[in-house]
């Protein structure tokens, strides 16, 4: 189910079922993206959360990483 299809094909929301909600962000140069999941089940006064990942200490979150042939050489930036 995704807000691209879901206009053309609902899917009605019942009690008890669980969603990974998943927020996609490309890096500007196409390089990677970032994946956050949450997962959720229904509840009959709305949803409510089950990952018990804290989102905000991914290893990922703001920082550059390097592999390969973009390793920065000796003086360049993130050396």
């Amino acid at each position: 189910m995704s807000r691209y299809h879901s206009f053309e094909h609902p899917v009605e929301l019942k009690e008890g079922m669980v969603f990974t909600i998943e927020t996609y962000w490309p890096a500007a140069d196409g390089s990677a993206a970032a994946r956050i999941e949450e997962e959720v089940v229904v509840t009959a006064g709305g949803c409510e959360l089950l990952t018990r990942f804290p989102a905000d200490q991914l290893y990922v979150a703001g920082t550059r990483l390097f592999t390969g042939l973009d390793l920065p050489g000796p003086g360049e930036e993130g050396a």
